[in-house]
């Protein structure tokens, strides 16, 4: 006789099916750990601090790795936590002839506890990712060149003739320009830290903290800001600046779809700009 094997009318199923007589769904799995600051492909210096959050249990560890080379994966120093589930790290990209734009990649590894944590730190390098640890998404991100003085003197001259951090310049759109209600913008900025685009209306005081910028190794960025709702009519003035943070945790501080009710204090800023909502709804690109 033929063996037939019994799998029920619905023949043989995957783990999650949608029923028909119910509104069963599969649930999405959070991530272990999110880096925060740095965003994917924007500028890093040689040293620079990174935040990220984590939701699973364990001591998390930052591992940094650079593309294009034998793998190594460089355990930084222990995280800082700053507040319950979010942490900073001090981590290095490279060294002093790290050549401009050469890709990192960077991710966050769950030490089952801090004696695990503390002998991987110690071990320094991975020549492969250990295995059986809960690790976050690894993101890419991009070196600036930063050439290494040569002596004492140089070193001290550079210190003393450190560059503070410069406010970010609006491109390819004039003041009081006509804009769409969800509109491109252009800028640049040369630096370790991604600005900051911020919005209110002439009318209100808030401002409200727009999509992150996307920033390519020469500086210049673009973002999607958005200038009232499908309520907010033609003829509406907006203002519109660009905020530089002077550190990865600094500029943590800002949430997509935050309002402030002030600017914050020394903030390094752009030239504000007025602009002119237009009756157009589409997407607009300067």
């Amino acid at each position: 006789m033929r063996r037939v094997d019994k799998i029920g009318p619905l023949g043989a199923l995957p783990v999650c099916v949608v029923l028909l007589a119910s509104s069963v769904t599969c649930a999405e799995t959070k991530a272990p750990a999110t880096i925060v600051s740095p965003q994917v492909d924007t500028i890093v210096g040689r040293e620079m601090e990174v935040v990220f959050e984590t939701t699973a249990p364990g001591v998390p560890l930052l591992l940094v790795t650079a593309e294009g080379e034998t793998v190594e994966w460089w355990v930084q120093p222990l995280a800082k936590t700053t507040e319950p589930g979010r942490h900073v790290v001090a981590a290095h990209f490279g060294n002093a002839k790290t050549p401009q734009g050469k890709p990192f990649q960077v991710l966050v590894l769950m030490a089952p506890n801090e004696r695990t944590a503390e002998i991987m730190a110690k071990q320094q390098v991975f020549s492969q990712l250990p295995k059986g640890f809960v690790m976050s998404k690894p993101i890419r991100v991009l070196r600036k060149f930063e050439a290494e003085a040569t002596d004492e003197r140089a070193a001290a001259s550079t210190t003393a003739n450190a560059v503070e951090p410069v406010a970010a310049e609006i491109v390819r759109l004039e003041n009081h320009a006509r804009v769409a209600r969800r509109q491109e913008v252009h800028g640049r900025l040369r630096g370790p830290v991604d600005p900051v685009i911020l919005v209110r209306a002439a009318a209100d005081g808030m401002w409200w903290v727009q999509d992150r910028v996307q920033r390519n190794a020469g500086g210049e960025f673009t973002v999607l800001v958005r200038f009232g709702n499908e309520k907010t009519p033609a003829g509406s003035e907006f203002h519109m600046l660009a905020v530089t943070p002077r550190s990865s945790s600094d500029a943590a501080l800002f949430n997509v779809g935050d309002s402030l009710k002030e600017l914050p204090k020394d903030a390094i800023v752009s030239k504000q700009m007025t602009l002119v909502l237009n009756s157009d709804e589409a997407t607009g690109a300067e």
